[in-house]
């Protein structure tokens, strides 16, 4: 379950429905709101949309118009606060300086990945809150 301390609505971009839907209905069980997009240009229509609350973007890498890296990059240059996870298949890339998953993914992973990022986050920003 997610702590109190990181709730916010996580928004799940993946081409594939599937996994998209499964992704939205784990995340939603382990009580994260969850917005989803099947593209890169959907997930940054959605996010300007839904600004305020999204906490965290979980993006597939490979997607047709707008991949997961340019999504996040674009997503980030509007709010650098946003937590981010690339999700992908393609473990031949370099993903060191992103919070990454690796699909297949098991839903344990999911959920442990999702919020270790968002408590870090909320960490980050109530320390920064501070000063």
């Amino acid at each position: 379950m997610a702590s109190d301390g990181h709730r916010g609505t996580i928004l799940v971009v993946d081409d594939n429905r599937d996994i998209r839907g499964l992704t939205k209905r784990l995340l939603e069980i382990a009580g994260h709101t969850v917005l989803t997009a099947a593209d890169g240009e959907e997930g940054l229509l959605c996010y300007e949309t839904h600004r305020s609350s999204i906490a965290l973007l979980l993006t597939d890498v490979a997607m047709p118009n707008m991949g997961g890296f340019e999504l996040a990059e674009r997503v980030l240059r509007m709010d650098s606060q946003v937590s981010v996870v690339l999700m992908s298949g393609d473990t031949g890339r370099d993903y060191q300086s992103w919070d990454y998953l690796a699909k297949p993914f098991r839903p344990a992973e999911l959920i442990e990945t999702v919020d270790r990022v968002l408590s870090a986050n909320a960490q980050v920003t109530a320390a920064h809150n501070a000063y």
